[in-house]
């Protein structure tokens, strides 16, 4: 004779944890209205490179990142560090050229563009690189960008705007023991 399993007495629910000992939630961090989802983005442009025609040297790679490089120390020096990839063994080959080179490149170059339209014939099309001919012109491109001064201006304008005015810095009194005589003796 089968009888029906009794349900197991369950252990009673644990009593929510007080506030105080509840591990604290990171800030979500709201995006202005409009921004675009820069992961999404880069995921987008990522997917646009296409494949070389003959497989690229390392050494070619490298180079743009090295234009890359000096593009971004001149345009916004105040952000720091640099562009990596992996170190290639000598002889090392890309199929096409890797996301983590190309995507950076292709967002400094878009947003340079947006503060600063002169900067259209920086511009790169992903379809130019799928030869060494493509990775060189890119790399010229980020070299010319570096050295553009009206485009160099603007990004600056614009980075001084964003970051607000700067404070002046209160004068120093030139006299020994200088300041405000005035301020020195009156009683405090």
């Amino acid at each position: 004779m089968d009888m029906p399993a009794a349900p197991m007495p369950s252990a009673p629910p644990a009593p929510p944890m007080p506030a105080a000992a509840r591990p604290p939630m990171p800030p979500q961090a709201e995006k202005p209205a409009g921004a675009p989802d820069i992961k999404a983005r880069a995921q987008e442009i990522a997917a646009t490179i296409p494949a070389a025609v003959k497989p690229f040297p390392a050494a070619a790679v490298q180079s743009v990142v090295d234009a890359f490089n000096e593009a971004k120390e001149a345009l916004i020096p105040h952000v720091s560090g640099e562009m990596s990839m992996p170190k290639p063994d000598m002889g090392e080959t890309f199929s096409k050229l890797p996301p983590e080179v190309y995507v950076p490149i292709a967002l400094l170059l878009e947003e340079v563009k947006s503060i600063a339209p002169e900067a259209e014939k920086y511009a790169c099309d992903p379809t130019t690189l799928t030869d060494i001919v493509g990775l060189r012109t890119l790399g010229a491109k980020l070299m010319s960008l570096a050295k553009d001064k009206k485009v160099l201006t603007a990004v600056k304008a614009k980075i001084e705007e964003q970051m607000g005015p700067k404070e002046e810095p209160k004068p120093e009194a030139s006299a020994p023991g200088g300041g405000d005589t005035a301020a020195r003796f009156t009683k405090q």
